[in-house]
């Protein structure tokens, strides 16, 4: 939880972060811009509303039941 606080301190200060996470609800409740990598190629970038919306999303995660609510991602497995 101290990593995520510096974080937003600094994101605060208007300083630009980029980190690389697999904890995809993290980087969903976080991030400004989202871009997910699928291999090598760039597979869906944006807001998380964009990305979430976007069907490569869907493709990338293999499932239709992902949405975000309250800024949290949600997967209904």
């Amino acid at each position: 939880l101290e990593f995520v606080q510096v974080l937003k301190e600094l994101a605060l200060q208007g300083k630009t972060i980029v980190f690389s996470t697999h904890h995809l609800p993290l980087a969903f409740k976080m991030a400004d811009q989202i871009v997910l990598l699928d291999g090598e190629e760039e597979a869906v970038v944006g807001s998380a509303d964009t990305v979430i919306a976007n069907p490569k999303m869907k493709e990338f995660l293999r499932s239709e039941k992902i949405k975000i609510v309250d800024g949290n991602l949600i997967l209904d497995i």
